[in-house]
């Protein structure tokens, strides 16, 4: 495993699927004012279906202990077999004076809440994990018995399109066409498990092994996606809540139903709002850099500029800053996307700007000599940006096909873990044309962030496995711990606005502004891990909301 920093480690496990497309992998090694839907009510089947699980046995693995509960596939219907459910656990440290479980999910949808376990265990820090069993599950289609991968026959094709999301006219065709043969391969193989992977599911596994662990009620920690699958369980299970921490917090009727209805042409990833999060981010960065000056940020009289410079340019080309060399070639997807994954740790942004003004600068010299010095520079600031990049994304558990060999040719496959999830549950629009228009429109309100966001859903455009269990609000139930929201004012990928929708969505709820930047609260701020770690511990709410500094400037002083 990576060694980085834990905030960066949360930041990868918990951002949007939109950061890392899942590739196709080939045979060839080249490679709501909505009616609401009630909660439902417990039936004799589904009493049977939720009869005394059978004890979880636990082996040694990464350091924590793993184990496996069997599970209904369909909780309403027992008599379509079972999955089986990947679950980690770190025993709390004084056994004798344990408190309860905290169950944690890092976000997604696909994460690996198995693999996030330690990562949890250190951001919640001593006093917690003293008197908590910290436990993750993984959801369906993640890990278990049953992933969600897609698969073709030997030989098929797939289609080429080698952009993270299209910007320009002519790239539109290709990339729905490659979302049209990852639905061809998910209708033909048809994974048991795709029409079984909504967060009510999840929540229902989550309940289940909360009974499996002896536990009249659970705590919970979740962050980004993992606010809505803690959201849903409350709305579903509100008595079992002991206590309730969302972070980096999703609208969770944008991301059900939309709102007096939009999702007949807005996708999901529009109406989350996440690309004009992105781009205050950023833009709020940038007025920080501005407003620090040359002791904190070298780049402070021209960052503006530089990132309209180079943004206008690589919408229209790929400029070449150092000839012959690789790595130094950049599309503007590409830009966009490694923009995006500094936004997520904030210890990444200053990097991020000093790297906008080297790519200008090495950009703009006239001939190849002229560009030795500021290619230099920019490879330094390269290598820092594109390294923890790599870092914030080595902990994404996912699934990885064989690479084929000249001898043995594989079927085309790919993993569903994010899509399975958001287009099973989710309102969208029938037409996979109005993910274009849509993302046009963010553009506008958001550019490059805008398209980046709306087409991570692309292909949820006649999804072929709609998930008939899923839950889709109300989300006003007051569960009996009550919920505490935790936000960053500047969330690149689930804004500001999100969390103060879920707090006037709770009643009774309680809300942790940290006012800076990055994804999610986590441990940014000494002020709000107090707030949080007190009400896990002692199961009440702070009594009033609160707004935190971070513990660490954005721009260190230079000097």
């Amino acid at each position: 495993m990576v060694i980085c920093s834990r905030r960066s480690r949360l930041a990868a496990l918990a951002g949007v699927a939109a950061l890392v497309a899942t590739p196709l992998v080939g045979a060839s090694p080249q490679t709501s004012s909505a009616a609401p839907t009630p909660a439902p009510a417990p039936t004799t089947q589904t009493q049977a279906a939720a009869a005394t699980p059978t004890p979880i046995r636990w082996t040694r693995c990464w350091g924590i202990q793993c184990g496996e509960l069997e599970v209904p596939l369909d909780y309403a219907d027992p008599s379509k077999g079972t999955t089986t459910l990947a679950i980690g656990r770190r025993p709390a440290d004084n056994q004798a004076k344990k408190k309860g479980v905290i169950f944690v999910n890092p976000g997604g949808p696909g994460g690996s809440a198995v693999g996030s376990v330690p990562i949890f265990a250190q951001v919640l820090g001593r006093n917690v994990r003293s008197q908590f069993d910290i436990v993750g599950i993984d959801p369906r289609g993640v890990g278990g018995s049953d992933l969600a991968i897609c698969e073709g026959k030997k030989g098929e094709k797939p289609p080429e399109s080698n952009v993270l999301f299209p910007w320009r006219e002519e790239q539109i065709g290709p990339f729905l066409a490659v979302d049209e043969f990852k639905r061809h391969l998910c209708r033909e193989s048809r994974p048991k498990i795709l029409p079984y992977m909504t967060t009510a599911d999840v929540a229902r596994d989550m309940d289940r092994v909360r009974e499996a662990l002896g536990q009249k009620q659970l705590n919970y920690y979740g962050v980004s996606y993992g606010s809505y699958l803690g959201a849903t369980y409350a709305n579903m299970f509100p008595s079992r809540v002991r206590t309730m921490v969302v972070d980096g917090v999703l609208d969770p009727v944008a991301w059900a139903t939309g709102r007096g209805g939009e999702s007949a042409s807005i996708p999901v990833t529009t109406r989350l709002r996440s690309d004009i999060g992105a781009h205050e981010s950023l833009m709020s960065a940038i007025a920080e850099c501005e407003a620090v000056g040359e002791s904190g940020c070298r780049e402070h009289d021209t960052i503006r500029d530089d990132w309209a410079a180079v943004t206008t340019r690589l919408r229209n080309e790929t400029v070449n800053v150092t000839p012959g060399e690789e790595g130094m070639e950049l599309t503007y997807d590409v830009f966009i996307a490694l923009t995006l994954g500094s936004l997520y740790d904030p210890e990444g942004i200053p990097d991020l700007l000093a790297f906008v003004h080297q790519y200008r600068v090495a950009a703009e010299q006239p001939d190849a000599q002229q560009k030795k010095a500021p290619a230099a520079a920019l490879k330094r600031a390269y290598d820092r940006v594109t390294e923890r990049d790599r870092k914030n994304r080595a902990n994404r558990i996912g699934y990885n096909p064989p690479e084929p060999t000249p001898e043995e040719e594989y079927p085309p496959s790919w993993w569903a873990g994010f899509e399975g999830v958001i287009c099973s549950e989710t309102r969208n629009p029938d037409n996979a044309r109005s993910w274009i228009s849509a993302g046009a429109m963010a553009d506008r309100r958001a550019p490059g962030f805008g398209p980046l966001w709306t087409s991570s859903s692309s292909v949820c455009a006649g999804w072929p496995a709609m998930g008939k269990n899923a839950y889709q609000g109300p989300f006003t139930t007051k569960p009996a711990g009550g919920i505490l929201v935790m936000t960053t004012k500047h969330d690149p990928a689930t804004p500001f606005p999100g969390a103060r929708q879920m707090h006037a969505l709770s009643p009774g709820s309680r809300m942790i502004t940290v006012s800076g930047w990055g994804h999610g609260a986590l441990d940014s701020s000494g002020c709000a891990t107090k707030a949080r770690n007190n009400y896990l511990i002692s199961g009440t709410l702070p009594a009033t909301d609160k707004i935190c500094r971070p513990d660490h400037d954005l721009f260190t002083t230079l000097d």
